[in-house]
């Protein structure tokens, strides 16, 4: 050690004596470590040890595949977990924004210690569907677009945006078989953003049906003739038909189906289904592999010799043994492999991501555009287009407004001319229907007879006698009238009764009632008289009128 480094030393040395002395009880030191997790993966990664993890999402649970291979190790190691969402939980009443779905991905995460792995995700139950097409390709082209146009409206899956993927393969030169998996967005968001926040690192996501059609072909189930999977999603029947590794047929029962099939069990959905099931394959493979006569019914290893026997006598179909028996030779299990539909799906993605198997399907990541990313040269060749409409479109609003203004200056004129128009226009509306009204009327008063109302109340007016009045008169229908009145005196009743019986309008005038009153004036008579007419009501003229007044001046007098 250099004398100048010696003397460096012997400063910082004086300096801690120096700061312990002011600070008798100093903090601890606190020791930053790295991630536990973090730094035994880098270990892992620097041994050479490969690892792949594959997730199958459903609204029953999460069921998960780690495979892991040394390079000491002839076999991969696989370890599957599962996790059931409860009855009332978010993802089982379709609500999968709810914390349920992350944290059970993270659950399963944290306790095999999977940050940083990458993942493969498989969707199953209601909110994933995969629709295949079979024919000549200008055929199959035109039900791919039919289908992705009207994606939105694919209310099997529930009400909200929906999402698409395709993948093709062909079969000769002129036909083709290809798949459409369509999947709610909400769905598929909410299991790349769990997956992602759980530190798994997302490679694709796809349905797990034609997935589970993978693993069946890899061990060769379905080589010379389709073969009948069954297995369930929240107890309800899921039937789908394998042929060479390939989705021939995804079938869920009918809504109007679900109450009747929510605990069906897998003989129940043969029976209902299996006819026609057998008519699809004949349509859709060739006649000498089109012969569904073998099922395999998932979740179970094996079946017991009764229902064995049933599919064997009364629906022509042989049981084949759970595919995950197969693919045990494969790998090392630890602590077993459960014969679920979902086991064999995350074990078959996990061996093809370890093995680096480029996966040939649809992905529904790329729909989602959450690793998108576009060129340069990719913005300008799509940008021009817009700059050139913008500056047309500059040009065209420079030109508008000069016309504009000439159109204002017209418009100004026209204004005028229009008020000028509106009051001609009025007027001739108000013309035309007085003209109307006038016709109107004119029309009535040829239709209208002329009534003798006021030659009868003038006939009975003219004939009272001196302090008498009429207080109420009706006439009926027949001809018959009666009078209501008053005065002071008897006399003065009889010599109207006389008057009108004089007159050739009346006829049979009587007294029908009298009684004694109390008037304003004094002692009163309220009588009541009544007639008949000689003549109709509308036959009543002036002449009679003359008549009448005569009779009754000269009654006066």
């Amino acid at each position: 050690m250099s004398p100048e480094t010696q003397s460096d030393a012997q400063d910082n040395q004086g300096n801690l004596i120096f700061q312990e002395a002011l600070n008798p009880n100093p903090d601890p030191i606190e020791r930053r470590t790295r991630p536990t997790g973090r730094r035994w993966f880098g270990r892992e990664r620097r041994s050479g040890l490969k690892a792949f993890v594959g997730v199958e999402v459903t609204p029953d649970g999460i069921t998960i595949a780690v495979v892991r291979q040394s390079p000491a190790e002839s076999q991969p190691s696989v370890i599957v977990d599962t996790v059931e969402f409860d009855p009332d939980s978010g993802p089982q009443n379709g609500n999968w924004e709810a914390h349920e779905l992350s944290q059970a991905i993270s659950v399963l995460v944290d306790r095999h210690k999977l940050q940083g792995y990458p993942a493969a995700v498989a969707l199953g139950g209601e909110p994933c569907v995969t629709r295949s097409w079979f024919g000549e390709n200008d055929a199959v082209d035109d039900n791919i677009r039919e289908l992705t146009e009207r994606t939105h409206r694919y209310l099997a899956l529930g009400h909200g945006d929906k999402i698409c993927c395709y993948s093709e393969t062909p079969i000769d030169a002129k036909r083709k078989r290809a798949w459409v998996t369509i999947a709610h967005r909400g769905f598929v968001e909410a299991v790349s953003q769990a997956v992602k926040a759980s530190g798994l690192r997302l490679t694709h996501i796809h349905h797990s049906l034609p997935q589970l059609c993978r693993a069946v072909g890899k061990v060769g189930a379905d080589a010379e003739h389709p073969l009948l999977l069954v297995t369930k999603s929240r107890g309800r029947p899921e039937l789908c038909i394998s042929f060479r590794g390939q989705l021939i047929l995804d079938y869920r029962p009918p809504r109007r189906l679900q109450q009747e099939m929510a605990n069906a069990d897998a003989l129940e959905a043969i029976r209902l289904h299996i006819k026609c099931l057998r008519r699809y394959a004949q349509a859709q493979l060739p006649r000498e592999h089109s012969s569904l006569d073998r099922v395999c019914i998932l979740g179970q290893t094996d079946l017991s010799q009764g229902v064995d026997r049933e599919l064997s006598q009364q629906y022509e179909l042989e049981s084949v043994p759970n595919p995950i028996l197969a693919t045990e030779q494969q790998f090392q299990a630890q602590d077993g492999v459960p014969p679920s539909a979902a086991a064999l799906v995350t074990i078959s993605m996990a061996l093809e991501g370890l093995n680096e198997v480029e996966y040939a399907g649809g992905n529904l990541v790329d729909s989602l555009n959450n690793r998108a990313q576009i060129s340069w040269k990719e913005v300008v060749k799509c940008s021009w287009p817009i700059a050139a409409t913008l500056l047309l479109a500059a040009g065209l609003h420079a030109y508008a407004m000069v016309e504009n203004g000439k159109l204002e200056t017209l418009a100004a004129e026209l204004e005028e001319l229009d008020g000028q128009s509106l009051e001609l226009k009025v007027v001739q509306a108000d013309f035309e229907r007085a003209t109307e009204h006038l016709q109107h009327t004119q029309a009535l008063q040829t239709q209208l007879q002329p009534s003798g109302w006021a030659e009868l109340v003038r006939i009975l007016g003219r004939a009272l006698p001196k302090n008498t009045w009429a207080q109420r008169l009706s006439v009926q229908s027949d001809g018959s009238w009666q009078l209501q009145g008053a005065c002071f005196t008897d006399q003065a009743i009889y010599a109207y009764i006389e008057r009108l019986n004089e007159s050739n309008v009346f006829e049979g005038v009587s007294l029908e009632g009298v009684k004694s009153i109390q008037l304003t004036t004094g002692p009163g008579v309220e009588f009541t008289i009544g007639g008949k007419l000689r003549i109709p009501l509308t036959g009543l003229n002036t002449e009679d009128a003359a008549q009448s007044v005569a009779i009754a001046s000269s009654g006066i007098q």
